[in-house]
């Protein structure tokens, strides 16, 4: 049987946000289905990063450094991460996946200002580890994304959002909080 809707991502664009809802292949009622395209990586996924310094901060060339599988747990998904690209843009994601989807992502060339509020997005400004970042809530998917940039003009994004399984489980925005907290201090080049 084919779901329909198996994953949410939110992807953040010139234009705005544009939110988009990925279709899966087969599947059993309750799991998700694999959507974006694995990304080339030396790193096997969910293994230590090999740029972590002396510091524990990581590079965002392995975005499935940033959380341990005892994280991802944590929150409702599964590890190990698996590293993809972003099937509306190409930029490179990881997802971990299980009653809930977190997604980090790396946006090049990207601002907090380009990120804009509509009737179903709402976007309020926070701070995550003393670093400037927005929230950006999607009502109608019930997803969460903190945002943050780097130095050298790219977005960091951590998104949260129930699947099927973790429904009336899990707040998004409370476990994209907590998502941030845990990896935006862990990104090099803030």
């Amino acid at each position: 049987m084919t779901r329909a809707v198996t994953k949410v991502a939110l992807f953040l664009g010139a234009a705005g946000l544009t939110v988009l809802t990925a279709c899966g292949g087969e599947s059993t009622a309750g799991e998700p289905a694999a959507t974006d395209p694995p990304a080339s990586t030396s790193a096997e996924a969910g293994s230590p990063p090999s740029s972590e310094d002396e510091s524990g901060d990581y590079s965002l060339s392995d975005l499935c450094g940033l959380l341990t599988a005892e994280e991802a747990e944590d929150m409702g998904a599964a590890a190990p991460g698996r590293p993809g690209n972003s099937i509306s843009d190409g930029h490179p994601i990881c997802t971990w996946s299980n009653e809930t989807s977190l997604v980090v992502r790396l946006q090049e060339g990207r601002d907090l200002a380009t990120v804009r509020p509509s009737d179903d997005v709402t976007v309020t400004e926070t701070t995550v580890a003393g670093v400037p970042a927005i929230k950006v809530r999607t009502a109608s998917i019930n997803a969460c994304e903190i945002a943050v940039e780097t130095a050298s003009d790219n977005l960091v994004g951590a998104s949260a959002a129930p699947l099927s399984a973790g429904e009336g489980k899990y707040d998004p925005c409370v476990v994209a909080d907590e998502f941030a907290a845990i990896v935006v201090p862990r990104v090099k080049d803030l």
